[in-house]
């Protein structure tokens, strides 16, 4: 049964977690990276902030400047950091190579992170959500958190129903509801309403806390040397979209992005989420590469860019987590996509 799948795989994968912590304690991460040092990695990042923050959706991809830092100093010194371009290009690949992604365009990426990336020389692409570029609204997901923490009796009350939860359920888990069961035109009904409800503007709300990079941060950001993707024009899963729609969303993104300078024509999807349908279409409409979450890289195919989703831990973790963990669900992942097509074959 599924249930009983997941849970097998939740403590294979924790038990693996702590296998990664003691290799790294037992200093042999790097003997563990040299036998995987034909696959490159690639890891996406989100947000980096010195505090909390409202708009925030899961606080554990939120990294503080000092523990990005940490992390950048590791990786420089175990891998070979290289532009995704390099690798995307098909030039064979240094051993253990790793490139570096941002996804969304929160301003932290020039304010906080950029320094970083600069004191280590490091490059990196960030993947762009065009609709709030220039604070011109706010990502769904963070409008929902924000509008859940800041009107928390009133936002609730509306949202619950919709989102099939409890009014006092916790915020993560309202809006894991709003991604995995709600159409996009369902949660934009839903903050059409909050907006009428309680007076507020999204642009308004985004540019006063300068959320979002606009066209200067873009201009220096290109000038030190990071390259521009599509991450869509509003981060709404792609998978679980109309053809159409899904094709408006790469787009119309596409279309905001060839003024920016540095883009290339790389798509990153939403949450990571895609399938066969959504993969085509978008190679259709002129996307060179595609980058999701999950999967591998020991045949790099730019067309299936696995990436590592990083989280706020320590070094220990994020080689536990790149190294070990994510390598094992690939793995796990590829068995049972073999054995459903075994099973598909037989008469």
């Amino acid at each position: 049964m599924r249930w009983q799948r997941l849970v097998t795989d939740g403590l294979i994968l924790s038990t693996l977690y702590l296998l990664g912590r003691c290799l790294y304690a037992l200093r042999l991460h790097r003997l563990v990276i040299w036998l995987r040092r034909r696959s490159p990695t690639v890891l996406a990042y989100h947000a980096c902030e010195a505090g909390s923050s409202p708009f925030i959706v899961g606080r554990r991809h939120v990294l503080t400047p000092e523990a990005f830092a940490a992390q950048l100093d590791f990786l420089c010194s175990v891998y070979n950091v290289v532009d995704l371009a390099s690798l995307e290009a098909g030039a064979a690949p240094p051993d253990r190579a790793l490139a570096i992604t941002i996804d969304d365009g929160l301003r932290s990426t020039l304010t906080r992170m950029l320094p970083v990336l600069r004191s280590h020389a490091v490059p990196a692409r960030v993947y762009l959500v065009t609709g709030v570029l220039n604070n011109a609204g706010l990502i769904w997901m963070h409008e929902l958190a924000w509008v859940l923490r800041t009107y928390a009796a009133a936002a609730r009350d509306r949202a619950a129903p919709i989102l099939g939860t409890a009014p006092d359920a916790p915020i993560e888990t309202m809006l894991a509801r709003a991604r995995d069961r709600c159409q996009a035109a369902q949660v934009e009904r839903l903050l059409a309403e909050l907006r009428v409800e309680l007076g507020y503007d999204p642009a308004t709300v985004a540019a006063g806390a300068q959320l979002y990079l606009d066209d200067a941060d873009l201009a220096e950001l290109a000038s030190a040397g990071v390259s521009f993707g599509n991450h869509t024009r509003s981060h709404y899963d792609l998978a679980r979209m109309d053809p159409a729609s899904c094709a408006a969303e790469i787009r119309q993104a596409a279309a905001r992005l060839a003024d920016v300078p540095g883009t290339v024509p790389s798509l990153a999807f939403p949450f990571g989420r895609r399938n066969e349908e959504t993969r085509q279409l978008a190679i259709a409409l002129g996307i060179g590469s595609l980058a999701e979450v999950g999967g591998s890289n020991v045949r790099f195919d730019r067309a299936r860019i696995a990436r590592v989703s990083v989280t706020r831990q320590s070094v220990g973790g994020l080689f536990a987590q790149v190294a070990v963990v994510a390598p094992a669900k690939a793995w796990l992942a590829r068995a049972r996509q073999r054995r459903g097509n075994q099973v598909s074959q037989r008469p």
